[in-house]
């Protein structure tokens, strides 16, 4: 996580095995197989069509609210953000 976040979210073993659980208890995930590799197993988990759902509902409302905070923004902040002009 730590890695696909470039280090902006590091969640402790203990609580992604809750989420993990929570999830497939939900419905949302299931269990997709297991891969041992250097002693341990990796666990494989799947998107279930109720999980896909939700992901889109949640991807459209971080889409919202990122666009009406972007359009908040005063427009010396944007230019900023994009760098100056040549």
């Amino acid at each position: 996580m730590t890695d696909s976040s470039r280090g902006e979210v590091r969640i402790p073993p203990q609580l992604v095995t809750t989420v993990v659980n929570e999830l497939e208890y939900g419905g949302l995930i299931r269990h997709d197989g297991d891969e041992p590799v250097s002693g341990r197993f990796l666990r494989y988990l799947t998107l279930t069509l109720r999980g896909i759902a939700a992901l889109e509902r949640q991807v459209e409302a971080f889409e919202y609210k990122a666009a009406t905070a972007r359009a908040a923004l005063p427009p010396s902040t944007a230019r900023a953000r994009r760098g100056p002009r040549i």
